[in-house]
C-alpha cells in the first residue's frame, strides 16, 4: 500500500475496498494521511524518508 500510495500519489480509503482493512492500519499508525479529498496519501516523515533512500542509494 505504502509503494501503491507512493507510485500513484494515493490509495482510496473506501471500506468496501479489498484493501480497507490495510489503509485503515496505516492510517492509525501515521504512515498514510487523510488528504483533504479523502483519500490516503503518504505521510510527510514516510514520503521524506523514501526519497533519503533513494538518494543515498543513488552512486555519483
Amino acid at each position: 500500500m505504502l509503494f501503491q500510495a507512493s507510485y500513484e500519489g494515493s490509495v482510496p480509503t473506501d471500506p468496501e475496498e479489498p484493501t480497507a482493512a490495510t489503509v485503515a492500519g496505516l492510517l492509525d499508525a501515521g504512515l498514510l494521511a487523510r488528504a483533504d479529498d479523502g483519500a490516503a496519501v503518504l505521510a510527510d516523515d514516510v514520503r521524506y524518508g523514501l526519497r533519503l533512500t533513494d538518494a543515498e542509494g543513488v552512486s555519483t
